[in-house]
C-alpha cells in the first residue's frame, strides 16, 4: 500500500515503489491513495472481520459511526436552531458546542489497547480539507504563504497509520509503504511545527539560519508518525511476542548532505551521502538497539538487507547490492 499525506505533492508522482522482477525492470505500484476515506474504503468497505457474521458487523459498524462525534449526529438540527435564538443564546450554545468537540478531540487521541483481534476500524469520515499550493516566484522559488499548503497531513498521517496498522493485524495485506511528504514538498511547517516557511525551504534557510536546528524539526515530524505505527505493531500481541518480532520497518529521509552529483556542489541538502536511516523490528535477525556508521555504503544496502530479513531471496536492489555489517545476524 502505497499512502501520502502531503496532497499536492501526489498529483506529479504516482507511485512510491516498484515490484522486483528477477527477469527484467521492477513494476511500478501505484498508490492506493492519498485520502484516508477512499483508503479506508478499498481495505474495509466490504469487509467483516473473521468470526463475526453480517448483523453482527453491521451492528459495530452503526455503533463506531455513532461513536465518532455526537454533534455531526445533529449537525442538521443546531444549523436550524442557531439562527432562531438571540445573539447571547447561540455565544452560549456555542461555547457548549466547543466543548464538546474538544472533548471528542481529546477522547479520540486517546489510543485503544492494543489487541491481536481483527476489527473493523471507524471510517474516517471526510477528508481534511485542501489548503491550496504555495506559488512560485518567477525565478522557480517558493513564495511562502502561511495560509496555503496544509491540508491537515497531521491527521491524514495518524488516518494512515491506524489503517496500516490494522490491515495488517487482518491479514488484508503483509507489505505497505507510508509516503508521509514527497521529495521537495512544499507543504505548509507553520501549523506543524510553527516554521513560518514550506517542508522543502528548511534545508535551504526558508526558517532561519539555524538549518540544523530547523532540519531537526521538520524530521521529527515525520519520525514521530513512524514511531507511532512501531509503537502499534509492538503492543499487539501475536505467538512468541508481538508483531515487531515479525515485522521489518525502515525509515528514510528524502536525502542526506554532501556531494550532489546533479549539481556539483559540495555541500548540499540534495545528497545522498550521510542519510540518516531507521530500521525497526527483529524479524530475520534483525538487531534492535544499533547506532551503525555505514562509511561509503548506500542507503538502498539497507532496504537489502530489511528485506532479506523479511524474506527476500535476492541480494540487490536495482544496481545496488549487499548488506549493512552487523545490521542483522
Amino acid at each position: 500500500m502505497s499512502t501520502a499525506s502531503s496532497v499536492s505533492d501526489w498529483f506529479s508522482s504516482p507511485h512510491c515503489h516498484f515490484t522486483i522482477e528477477p527477469s527484467g525492470p521492477g513494476i511500478p505500484v501505484f498508490m492506493i491513495a492519498v485520502s484516508p476515506r477512499q483508503a479506508f474504503t478499498q481495505l474495509f468497505g466490504n469487509f467483516v472481520p473473521p468470526g463475526v457474521d453480517p448483523a453482527t458487523a453491521a451492528a459495530m459498524d452503526f455503533q463506531l459511526r455513532t461513536r465518532r462525534s455526537v454533534l455531526d449526529l445533529v449537525h442538521q438540527r443546531t444549523t436550524r436552531l442557531l439562527p432562531q435564538l438571540g445573539r447571547a443564546d447561540q455565544l452560549r450554545l456555542q461555547r457548549h458546542f466547543d466543548e464538546i468537540r474538544d472533548l471528542e478531540v481529546r477522547v479520540a487521541a486517546t489510543p485503544p489497547p492494543q489487541t491481536s483481534t481483527c476489527v473493523k476500524p471507524a471510517d474516517p469520515g471526510p477528508d481534511p480539507a485542501l489548503g491550496g499550493n504555495q506559488g512560485l516566484d518567477g525565478g522557480g522559488n517558493t513564495t511562502y504563504d502561511q495560509n496555503l499548503g496544509y491540508s491537515d497531513e497531521e491527521d491524514r498521517a495518524k488516518s494512515f497509520v491506524d489503517l496500516i496498522h490494522m490491515a495488517m493485524v487482518c491479514d488484508l495485506t503483509r507489505v505497505a509503504s507510508l509516503q508521509l511528504t514527497l521529495f521537495q514538498s512544499h507543504m505548509n511547517m507553520f501549523s506543524l511545527t510553527g516554521q513560518g516557511c514550506d517542508l522543502h525551504e528548511v534545508g535551504h534557510f526558508g526558517a532561519g539560519r539555524d538549518t540544523t536546528t530547523q532540519m531537526a524539526k521538520g524530521q521529527a515530524w515525520h519520525v514521530k508518525h513512524f514511531a507511532s505505527l512501531i509503537s502499534k505493531f509492538a503492543g499487539t500481541p501475536e505467538a512468541g511476542g508481538t508483531m515487531m518480532d515479525n515485522t521489518a520497518m525502515v525509515f528514510l529521509l528524502e536525502g542526506g548532505h554532501g556531494f550532489d552529483p546533479g549539481s556539483g556542489k559540495t555541500w548540499s541538502s540534495h545528497s545522498t551521502e550521510n542519510m540518516a536511516c531507521l530500521v525497526a523490528g527483529k524479524v530475520g535477525g534483525l538487531k534492535p538497539g544499533l547506532h551503525l556508521q555505514a562509511t561509503g555504503l548506500h542507503p538502498a544496502q539497507v532496504l537489502v538487507t530489511a528485506m532479506r530479513g523479511a524474506g527476500y531471496g535476492g541480494s540487490s536492489l536495482g544496481e545496488v547490492s549487499g548488506e549493512i555489517p552487523g545490521l542483522r545476524g
